[in-house]
């Protein structure tokens, strides 16, 4: 079936356009949810819940699921017990609205669902279409699909950092 047929739920995501940088709307935004952004539904294990792992996740910029968005899934935990629960989704944003605030829709709870594949029109390439490179902490893979892999600086090591976990490269 064809997105949004068959999704059992959505939420809507607003974007305070007080917290909007700049007397500019953004445009192609790639914005991260957390699961500050998340009800706790989705991520409890329920009966309409996500799927672990966020295969079922999509997301769309108007209410009727119209206008899908691409997304990155780096990581989707869901879980019974909160402190066990994880959520990193990038989602390319067309444009955020500098003065008004901006809703997008997470949608989820379908069963038997995968993400995109990364080249699709809604994978995780096209979230970072307008980037040379891109690295999730802890990870050496680019997430845009240019082959720019970390590991060619001579198998980076994982190390304490500044603000957390950091790598360095010989």
């Amino acid at each position: 079936m064809a997105f949004p047929s068959g999704w059992g739920r959505k939420q809507k995501i607003t974007i305070d356009n007080t917290k909007v940088s700049g007397s500019a709307d953004l445009t192609d935004f790639p914005m991260l949810i957390t699961l500050d952004h998340l009800d706790n539904t989705i991520v409890d294990t329920g009966l309409t819940s996500a799927l672990n792992g966020g295969g079922d996740v999509r997301f769309s910029s108007d209410s009727a699921g119209a206008t899908q968005l691409a997304c990155e899934v780096v990581n989707f935990v869901t879980d019974a017990t909160p402190a066990n629960r994880k959520c990193e989704i990038w989602v390319k944003i067309p444009t955020v609205n500098h003065n008004v605030d901006t809703d997008i829709y997470i949608w989820y709870s379908k069963t038997g669902e995968m993400q995109p594949a990364v080249t699709a029109t809604y994978g995780r390439n096209a979230v970072w279409a307008n980037f040379q490179g891109v690295w999730h902490m802890g990870t050496t893979t680019d997430s845009i699909g240019n082959s720019h892999d970390l590991t060619t600086f001579n198998a980076p090591t994982l190390t304490d950092g500044t603000f957390g976990s950091a790598l360095t490269f010989n």
